[in-house]
């Protein structure tokens, strides 16, 4: 299966957290002054919203690996969709910008950010975004009856989802690109479902239960 840059990106950012057994820590007050000297050089202005900082490394002896995170204001897109983004920077020796993270909703009024906004991987058209949005559950209710066929996903098929991300990719050993929708199970595993477009509805394909 194809691997881009943004499911990778994506791939991080639906993980629960780092490995557990990375060290943790606040960010250095010179380290803050460091990326918004650098965000300034870049952005020729002072970032809009406070940035949200990450500090780890995964050892004693490694670098200590510092993320900085600033979230674009919510806007509204097509008819009912809502959209942000999110600028991420990696300091690992300097600074670099990390591809922006991009998020979706759905909000008949208002783009009021919600609790768990989708992140989506791959650019995608307004209109695939909101029609899948719109359909997810009745694509994850008729996915089930492939959960039971699948050995990883059949013990999960009574689980309770929430649709956490929207990516685009071909099924594993597959050549087709379908939309892939991961859900996140109120225990913890996630499912992937694989939807295959007719017209402008979607049928599920596959699933898959990493």
């Amino acid at each position: 299966m194809r691997v881009n840059i943004a499911t990778l990106v994506l791939m991080l950012a639906l993980s629960p957290a780092l490995a557990q057994s990375a060290e943790t820590r606040a960010p250095l007050e010179q380290e803050r002054a460091s990326f918004l000297a650098y965000y300034q050089l870049q952005a020729k202005a002072p970032p809009g919203a406070a940035p949200r900082y990450t500090v780890t490394r995964e050892g004693g002896a490694a670098a200590w690996r510092i993320e900085a995170l600033i979230d674009a204001p919510p806007r509204r897109a097509l008819r009912t969709l809502c959209r942000r983004d999110r600028h991420a920077y990696i300091h690992e020796g300097m600074w670099r910008a990390a591809p922006v993270q991009q998020f979706a909703w759905h909000a008949p009024a208002g783009c009021t950010l919600p609790a768990h906004p989708i992140a989506i991987g791959q650019r995608m058209p307004d209109t695939d975004i909101l029609a899948l949005i719109a359909q997810q559950s009745a694509l994850l209710t008729r996915a089930r009856l492939l959960f039971a066929g699948n050995t990883a996903c059949a013990p999960q098929r009574a689980y309770h989802y929430q649709l956490s991300a929207i990516d685009v990719s071909a099924f594993i050993n597959g050549s087709e690109e379908m939309a892939v929708l991961t859900y996140r199970s109120d225990r913890g595993p996630i499912a992937r479902v694989w939807a295959r477009r007719t017209a402008q509805d979607y049928d599920p394909w596959n699933v898959s239960c990493p």
